[in-house]
């Protein structure tokens, strides 16, 4: 829930959160490591969550992880969203067939260009930085922000920001292990936000479960999260705006569609009206953007 207000499904949704929510980017940047969570963690960093991992360090979440043995720190001039956005402009020039890209990704293992997914670009990035995998190079620039701030909130916007990533490339065909990871990420953010958000954090979180759902064609699960947003709204109409009043309906609309609901044109209609009253243009823009693309399941309206 990156860009001030990005024209793809999943920043559509997220730019036009941190565009009206500063404090959600401003906290992002600003994290605190796990030392500062319990006594009990104090000389572990944030992957060390577990008391089976307790007296290790990041890079042994895992196993496989533990296999990798020291993960290195991060380069100071460098932050994970620079990484994030290193990883956006490799798959676009991959995927362009820019000069070098193709090499870039051969030297770090990947090789399949033509499935090049955000995923694969992360790896090579994270490579590039001197990190086994992306993973560990999350940990390790989590690890150095400041302990003052809030764990939950740097973890629901990093994971909104890598789901809004994936997002490009999620679809009914998308492997099973990638699609549960991706619906299971937007679950983890909605987590972190009720722990550490607000209402209005919490309804964009069931809108990220919903639009995860139907873009992996699981709709029955979108139908249990899409009405959540509407519910809030109604209960606290005073923490939201009037293009999530906008988005709450496509959703509505775009899971009704999906689910065979004779209510879908109706929604979508409606839609489109809340949307025409957004007052500011660029939020406007995003949730217009949203409405133009599809899937819309045979909805016409």
């Amino acid at each position: 829930m990156t860009d001030t207000v990005a024209k793809t499904d999943a920043a559509a949704m997220t730019d036009t959160v941190a565009k009206t929510d500063t404090v959600a980017k401003t906290d992002a940047a600003a994290m605190t490591d796990a030392a500062a969570m319990t006594d009990t963690v104090a000389k572990t960093d944030t992957a060390a969550m577990t008391d089976t991992v307790a007296k290790t360090d990041a890079a042994a979440m895992t196993d496989t992880v533990a296999e990798t043995d020291t993960v290195p720190a991060p380069p100071s001039e460098a932050d994970l969203a620079q990484l994030r956005n290193q990883a956006k402009d490799l798959r676009l020039a991959v995927r362009r067939g820019e000069p070098g890209a193709a090499e870039r990704a051969a030297e770090a293992g990947v090789t399949d260009l033509d499935r090049f997914s955000i995923r694969d670009a992360q790896h090579v990035v994270a490579r590039e930085h001197g990190y086994a995998r992306w993973p560990d190079a999350v940990s390790a620039f989590g690890s150095r922000q400041p302990r003052e701030r809030d764990l939950h909130r740097w973890f629901a916007v990093e994971l909104n920001n890598e789901l809004g990533d994936l997002l490009f490339d999620l679809t009914p065909d998308t492997p099973r292990p990638e699609q549960d990871r991706a619906l299971y990420q937007a679950y983890a953010a909605c987590y972190h936000w009720l722990e550490a958000g607000t209402p209005a954090h919490h309804g964009r979180g069931e809108y990220t479960i919903a639009q995860t759902a139907l873009a992996i064609g699981r709709p029955h699960i979108a139908a249990l999260h899409a009405p959540r947003y509407a519910e809030l709204i109604a209960e606290s109409p005073e923490d939201f705006t009037d293009w999530d009043r906008a988005f709450a309906t496509e959703i509505l609309a775009r899971t009704a569609a999906a689910t065979g609901s004779p209510d879908a044109a109706d929604l979508k209609t409606r839609a489109q009206h809340l949307t025409d009253r957004i007052a500011d243009p660029g939020a406007r823009e995003a949730v217009q953007d949203r409405l133009d693309r599809g899937p819309w399941f045979g909805t016409t309206a």
